[in-house]
């Protein structure tokens, strides 16, 4: 999954160079694109100072209930080993290294947080940092975020018929079959035909297999459900 992230911060980075001052389509773009993202995303010059924070991580900063953000941008843990071992890993990206993972305690009884850093490619760092040093890329990963199963996100991810997707987007998001059928005005052999349809297309054999392999795609590709649903 870290791919498409890095991929993401090398042309952003490439973009703000080739369009250094007044904001443009071209970095607005991937910026949107970064903040609808359900990880946490923080993106950090070689220097230091903040390219871009997204707006998951700063949701998952403002619960101040295992991570916080400093003025530059830069992520701590509150829980002591976990500090010690973000900023190592962090420390690891700075000199040349792969960086880690740590796992982050939650001060409430939610599931701790998954913190990946790693380096983004030198030719990601916008003007005025170390062209030679890499950027610092964050990933935040939240077991318990809500997703929002959006109908067109699990079309455009599974290759399916629009129809096929909004019932597979109601499963997911607890709906019973039969429930569905009566809110649609369909019957139960509509539903069974566009569950034949999902698993043609997917390959999987089972509703469950199925609601599964759903919520594992859109854990960080999907959109972020916003705070008040």
């Amino acid at each position: 999954m870290l791919q498409p992230f890095v991929e993401i911060g090398v042309n952003c980075g490439a973009a703000r160079r080739k369009f250094e001052g007044p904001a443009n389509s071209e970095v607005d773009s991937l910026v949107q694109m970064i903040d609808r993202l359900a990880a946490g995303i923080i993106v950090l010059g070689s220097e230091g100072g903040e390219i871009h924070v997204n707006g998951a991580a700063r949701e998952i900063a403002a619960r101040n209930d295992g991570l916080w953000l400093d003025r530059s941008g830069a992520l701590h843990a509150a829980e002591r080993g976990a500090e010690r071992t973000l900023m190592r890993i962090c420390a690891d990206v700075r000199a040349g290294g792969a960086g880690g993972i740590v796992c982050v305690p939650r001060r409430e009884e939610a599931r701790p947080y998954a913190v990946l850093a790693a380096p983004l490619p030198a030719g990601a760092a916008i003007a005025g940092t170390d062209r030679g040093a890499p950027s610092l890329l964050i990933v935040i990963h939240d077991p318990d975020a809500r997703i929002a199963a959006a109908p067109e996100s699990i079309a455009a991810i599974f290759s399916l018929p629009d129809a096929t997707a909004r019932l597979i987007a109601a499963l997911a998001e607890g709906v019973e079959a039969k429930s569905y059928a009566e809110q649609q005005g369909i019957t139960m052999d509509a539903v069974k035909f566009h569950l034949k349809t999902a698993f043609a297309k997917t390959g999987l054999r089972s509703q469950a297999r199925l609601l599964q392999a759903v919520a594992r795609a859109l854990a960080d590709l999907s959109a972020r459900r916003r705070a008040d649903e």
